[in-house]
Formats: C-alpha cells, structure tokens, sequence
C-alpha cells in the first residue's frame, strides 16, 4: 500500500506544473532580449590598473558598467534583488576586470581568507570566459570579497577546479557591500589564432546566505545547459602567435624513517616545462616530479568489491586534461603512480581539439618501468557538438593492453545525445573485447528525462583506465552483459514558506547477461528540497535485486540528508542510510546502518575547523546481533595568514584497523607561481594497552620558482 502511494505522489509530480507569479515590471520583456543585447563592447588601456582592490585607477572611470544582473535562483528570470556592476578592460598583456557587489546589509557579507579552489560558503563572483566561442569549454575566474581565488575549467556537464592559472586579484569589503578587481595574463588562456578575438562571457554573483544566484545574461527555462546563456565580448586585438616559455626547477627534501626504506634522507631535483607555441598549442613536460606536499588521501569506509575512484591532485595531471575526459573513462590519471618523466601537448584548432600525453611510471613489483601514452582527438560541429577518437596504450613487463574507441556529443535543441564505442587489445586475448555506452537525455522548463544503454564484453580492459563492471562472485569472474536505464525528475520553483524549490525523481536500471539473465535490477526514487536560507534535505529510496554466488538477494535502503551554511561561518553535511545490504565477502544478507557527519566552522576570517565523522556498522539482521563496527575520524584544521602563506593540519583515525594519521601541512607562495612548502607526516598503531605507538614519521621540504625568459 505505501508503495502505491509512492508511485501516485511520484506520478503526481511529474505530470503537475506550479508556476510562480513574478511582478516585477517589463522583467519578462527584458528576459526575452536576444542574447546580442546583453554583448560586451570593451576598449584597451594605456594606464592598467593597480589590482588592489580600490578600483580608484584611472582606466576604470573611462568603463562603461554593465549591470541589470537578473535571478538564476530562487526566481529564475526575475530582476535580481541587489545591483552588481562589471567592467572591463585590457591592454597587451593582461585582461582586466572589476565588479561592484552591492549589499543593502553589508556587514553580513560572508568573506574569510581561504586557500586557493575553496570558496567555500562566502559570496563570491564568478567571471566565465569561452575563449573560443564554441559554448563547450570555458574558463571561470571566482573571487570572494576578499580577492580569494577559485579558478577552473567548465563544460556543459559541469565544472572543474582542478586547472589553476597565474592571475591576480584584490578584494575589499566596503560601506555599499563589496568590491573586487582581477589581472588575468593572456598567456595562461587557449584561444584561436585571430587577430580580432570574439569571446562568450557570462557573470555570476553568488549569495549563500539568502540562497541567491545571479547572473548578467539570463539563464533561460527553456536552455537545455547554462553555457547557452552567454553573451560575447568585442574589442580585444592582440597578437596571438607569441611564444611563451615558462620553467618551474624545483628542489626537494625528504627524510623518513620507514624501516622498510634503504634511502631514509631523499634529494630530489626536478622540474617543469610550459612552453606555447601559440595562444592555442602548449607543450607540458615534467622530469623526476615529487608530489610530496599533496594532502593525502581520506580514507573511506568501502565494504563493497569495486575500487574507489580518488579525485588526482598533482599538478601535472590536471591542466587541459578535459581534452581526454570520454563516457567510458579510459585514461584514469592515478594509475600512473610514481612516473619519471612525463610528457603533454594540448591544443585547439579552430574545430579541432587534440591532445597526446606520455609517461613512464616506476613500478611498484619490479624493476621495469610502466609506458603510459595517450592519444584523442575531436571536432566541433553544429552547436555546441562534438565527434571524437581516442587511443591509449600500456606497455609492462611481459604484458600490454591497448584500447580505441570513438566517442560522441550531439546537442539538438533540448535533447542530447552521446555516446562511445570501445575495443581493447590485452596480450592473449583476442576476442569479446568491446565495450559501448549511449544515452539520450532530454532537458527543458526544469525537466529532465533520460535514456541510457550499455554493453560490456568480458574481456575488455583498459590498463590506463577507470572501469566497474559489476561482479557476481569473490572471484571476480568476467561476464558480458547489457544494461538499460531510464530516470527522470522535475523541479518545481515555489518560493513559499521558505522553500525555494522541490525536486522529487525515479530511476530504473538492469543488468542482464548475454543469455538474457538478469544480473542486476534497481530502482530508486528521491525527493530533494531547498530552502531560502541556504539549507537542503533530501530523502531516498533504494531497492536492488542482485545475483550473488548464483543467488538471487533483495537489497533496499532508505536515506537521508541535508546540507547547507545558513549563517555563513558554520556548514554542515549529515548523511544517514540504514537498510538490508549485501556482505560480499560472506555472502549474506545483512541489516546495515551508515552515518556521515562533518562541519566546517569559521570563527574569523583566518581559522577554519572541519571537523567529520563516518560510521558503519552491520547486523545480522534488523535488531540482531552486530557483526561489524567501524569509526573514521577525520579533522582539519586551517589558519590563511593572508592570501599567499597557509598551515593546515589533517589528522585521521580508523578503529576498525587501530591505525592513525597526522599531517601538517605548511605553504607560502612567495612569487607568482613560486611556491615553498614544508610537510611533516606521522602514522600510528594504537595498540592493546592504550597507547599511540609511533610507526613511520616524514619530514618533507620543497622549494619551486617559476621562471619566465
């Protein structure tokens, strides 16, 4: 009976439409202003500005501002509720931009200094660049008030903070609200070989506490992705064949006493290379790299018998890497995990993309050295599609594995449609070696419906890629199978009783063998909803029918969890799941609860606390006895001196497995691109009586400059 409720308030949802009524003057005459109006006509400078944050300078008052910001959220095509004016300019070097954020409450503004990529929950700017005007991939600069940077990548999948440029910015907070100006080289930025560039932009002014996103170009319902909603910027002439070359000679130390280790004081000496052939090529190249400053990894509770999938953190497998990002992940970077000597070259021509990467990797077993090398290639066509191919190939001691595959995005109005089809070659194996996936999706006026198919031939790998194909024993026997999925969910906006928007959803996915057995059935359902103060909750549904160990077992959780920052200093994420599970190693069902707690509490601008904790834990069945139990503990702490100079502290704790971690973390960024940092790491056993006992210590110091001839 409860089901059958379930499935009329679902079907309910999905076929009722509630329309908020906006007053707000001509707003629907001015949403519906052809996107040539909202274009940005900017001139040179002769007197640059000083990035302080002032915006005092000369060059600013010869700007003409562009304002009439209008809501993306909680009212999509309503005026927005407070002026933000942008300006522009540029000169030979740099483009430079500055915007004015007015507040009618500016002592509530959220500003606090943060390290580079977190804006965390403070207002912010955001400035998106599509340098080649394809509205695939831009570039997006974000700032807080207080000039903190956040910088990536954005497609229209999503976006990516994982690219980091060398730019400028200063912030202040002012008696109107707060301000900010930016100097971004025109050397960190791709674009075509034109003496007169066209560029899209879009600005985006976010405001968490009051759960407010505005932009200048309005974002449409009827957009099937926000990079339809951009503008574009005339005016800028600049000589687009210099040649760049950037060097990054690093030097390093480190000391450990890990008995297993005959080399316990390390010297390293490396570096990288960033050469442009043009604004549209660039060559990376990287020799003897040490990533002993990157923060390790979390660690996370994972029963199930698939590999986690880490996000990378190493600089140089992040620039321009979206170039080899496909539907089926065939180059997955952490699989190169202590490589000698890498090589990278990226670009873009007109509608052509490509990029090629090679390294050689140290290998963990033996002596011999893992070759990693590849290849893609796409062209644009239509709006906003794209046709590609791609090859990777991975050579190791007695053994190879090779794969191609073409790949496809096609966008026609509210449908997408994209796919790839892949073959692999692995030494000895020479037949069922395919794999393919395809989708169609459809997205208009908040509706979102999908249809996806795959297939997996049994002897397809991919060594230099991400693959989970589901498993039907401890064994991990291979087996071809087909999957059919469909979902779909709608968002209503209603802004009444201090809820934004609801958006309930279902999905149906399955799994079947070639011979028609199904493998895998899985449904579940969601209903998420937003509130005006920056709070979220959302609650879950989930039943699986899977075949394990020749045995058909029902699984079904329900969940919950909300998540916001609704008075800016303090965040929270809670997650719980309880429900029947699978224990994979024992084959039996059993009655699993899962909890996710973390906070992040900032008590002034400088200090950040963040303090998680995660918790499993396994019955036999639903009031049975336990027969599993573990708790992660995770604290970070942080103190931003000011922009360029951290220390940060990380320490985590697993009681399953008694083991330990502390790490600190001291950086400072002394040049543009030159940076110094100081790692101490410690691991520990607590054992039978109650004490910490010490088992490896790290010491690590590195020192890099950025050299530009």
């Amino acid at each position: 009976m409860c089901k059958k409720i379930c499935y009329c308030v679902l079907l309910f949802c999905l076929i009722t439409e509630v329309k908020a009524t906006v007053n707000k003057g001509n707003i629907k005459e001015f949403i519906n202003y052809p996107l040539d109006s909202f274009n940005i006509a900017i001139s040179p400078t002769t007197s640059p500005p000083h990035i302080d944050g002032k915006l005092n300078d000369i060059c600013w008052t010869k700007c003409k501002p562009y304002g009439n910001f209008t809501q993306l959220l909680p009212i999509q095509e309503s005026l927005a509720s407070d002026s933000t004016l942008l300006y522009m300019t540029y000169d030979s070097n740099n483009l430079y931009f500055a915007v004015k954020c007015y507040d009618p409450q500016p002592q509530k503004v959220v500003a606090n200094l943060r390290r580079r990529d977190d804006s965390g929950e403070d207002d912010a700017i955001a400035i998106i660049l599509d340098t080649y005007n394809n509205r695939r991939t831009c570039y997006y600069f974000l700032l807080n008030p207080l000039g903190m940077q956040e910088d990536g990548t954005k497609t229209i999948t999503g976006s990516d903070n994982s690219w980091d440029g060398v730019w400028t910015s200063s912030g202040q907070l002012t008696s109107f609200g707060w301000q900010v100006e930016a100097a971004i080289p025109f050397k960190i930025l791709r674009f075509s070989n034109k003496e007169n560039q066209v560029w899209g932009i879009q600005v985006m002014r976010i405001i968490p506490r009051t759960g407010e996103v505005d932009t200048y170009v309005p974002d449409k319902k009827s957009y099937s992705n926000d990079l339809q909603a951009m503008a574009s910027i005339y005016g800028i002439k600049i000589k687009n064949n210099q040649q760049f070359l950037d060097l990054t000679p690093y030097f390093s130390n480190n000391y450990n006493n890990y008995s297993s280790y005959k080399d316990k004081n390390k010297v390293n000496i490396g570096g990288d290379v960033k050469y442009d052939f043009s604004s549209d090529i660039i060559f990376d190249a990287t020799v003897n790299p040490d990533f002993g400053y990157v923060e390790a990894d979390v660690d996370y509770i994972n029963l199930s018998p698939y590999e986690l999938y880490l996000q990378e953190k190493r600089p140089f497998f992040l620039e321009k890497m979206e170039i080899f990002q496909t539907p089926i992940n065939l180059f997955y970077s952490r699989r190169i995990v202590d490589p000698d000597v890498g090589i990278k070259v990226t670009g873009r021509k007109g509608k052509n993309g490509f990029g090629a990467l090679f390294a050689q990797d140290n290998n963990d077993y033996d002596a011999h050295k893992d070759d990693y090398a590849i290849a893609r290639y796409e062209q644009e066509f239509m709006d906003q599609s794209h046709m590609g191919v791609m090859a990777t190939y991975v050579n190791k001691i007695n053994d190879y594995n090779y794969t191609y595959s073409t790949d496809w995005n096609i966008i026609k109005g509210a449908f997408t449609f994209g796919g790839q089809i892949a073959k692999s070659n692995t030494k000895n194996i020479s037949r069922l070696d395919w794999r393919g996936t395809g989708h169609i999706n459809y997205y208009k006026n908040n509706l979102y419906m999908s249809y996806g198919h795959s297939f997996y031939e049994r002897n397809f790998n991919a060594y230099a890629g991400f693959l989970t194909p589901p498993v039907v024993d401890r064994n991990y026997t291979p087996f071809s199978y087909r999957t059919d999925g469909i979902e779909t969910n709608y968002s209503w906006y209603i802004n009444k009783h201090s809820i934004r928007s609801f958006t309930p959803g279902i999905s149906y996915y399955i799994w079947k063998d070639y011979e028609g057995k199904k493998i895998i059935g899985r449904f579940s359902s969601s209903l998420s909803l937003y509130f005006n103060k920056n709070v979220n909750i959302s609650f879950g549904y989930y039943y699986n029918e899977q075949l394990w160990e020749n045995e058909y077992h029902d699984i079904y959780s329900f969940s919950f969890s909300a998540w916001g920052n609704p008075q800016g200093n303090l965040g929270f994420n809670i997650y719980y799941n309880e429900g029947r599970d699978l224990d994979y190693w024992n084959s039996v069902t059993v009655w699993e609860k899962q909890l996710n707690l973390s906070f992040t509490w900032h008590p002034n601008q400088e200090i950040e606390i963040s303090p998680s904790l995660s918790h499993i834990s396994q019955y036999q069945y639903q009031h049975g006895p336990r027969t599993y139990n573990q708790w992660n503990e995770l604290l970070r702490l942080g103190y931003q001196f000011n922009k360029d100079m951290f220390l940060k502290v990380f320490l985590q704790g697993n009681s399953y497995s008694d083991y330990y971690t502390a790490n600190f973390l001291f950086g400072y960024t002394f040049l543009p691109g030159s940076t110094m940092y100081l790692a101490y790491n410690s691991n520990y056993n607590y054992t039978t009586d109650k004490r910490f006992k010490p088992e490896n210590k790290t010491l690590f110091f590195k020192i890099s400059v950025l050299v530009s001839p």
